[in-house]
């Protein structure tokens, strides 16, 4: 992110962001994980050839989600204030 914004934004700010990402890219990579072999195989039966182009662009689609996804919920932790050690002692019963 600090690259690709031309480090026009410290580290510090950048932190929520990152971790949001970070952890959406986890949670994509445990799906495609289980799922995208699968995936390959049914759409090359179904589809032939352009399946396995299929299953690739979901691939790809599912990441530009993930950066956009992670920067925006980044961002709006960010801006309410959330911090992670305030999460963390919320008692379970509180919402």
């Amino acid at each position: 992110m600090w690259l690709l914004l031309a480090r026009r934004i410290p580290w510090p700010q950048l932190f929520a962001p990152a971790l949001a990402t970070g952890l959406c890219w986890v949670g994509m990579e445990a799906v495609f994980a289980v799922v995208f072999s699968g995936m390959i195989v049914s759409n090359d039966r179904e589809y032939g050839p352009i399946g396995i182009v299929f299953s690739l662009m979901s691939w790809l689609i599912a990441i530009g989600v993930v950066v956009v996804l992670g920067a925006v919920i980044g961002l709006v932790w960010q801006e309410r204030g959330f911090s992670l050690s305030r999460v963390l002692r919320r008692p379970a019963g509180r919402t």
